[in-house]
């Protein structure tokens, strides 16, 4: 039986594998990002998470002449904690 953290880094590997997905299928558009500010509410939902995911995939693909400011905002009424707690750690 797995453990709560090998759960959660499988989900993790699963989001930037989905993240890696958007940034080919959205090939040229993704430069239309570089350098903008991007904010993320109801981050800790599931769209929010999948944005976050993708936005820090991008930053991290070196495809961008400028990185892209990511803000997550959620009041976690119905946001999971846990699922943006790896955001927390980025640098700001």
């Amino acid at each position: 039986m797995k453990n709560m953290q090998e759960i959660h880094l499988e989900s993790d590997k699963e989001l930037i594998e989905n993240g890696q997905l958007v940034i080919d299928g959205l090939d040229h558009l993704n430069n239309k990002f570089s350098g903008k500010k991007v904010l993320i509410t109801g981050a800790a939902g599931f769209l929010g998470t999948q944005l976050a995911y993708y936005f820090d995939c991008l930053n991290n693909s070196n495809l961008l002449e400028k990185p892209i400011s990511v803000y997550l905002w959620d009041n976690f009424i119905r946001g999971y904690p846990d699922w943006v707690e790896i955001f927390k750690t980025k640098e700001k």
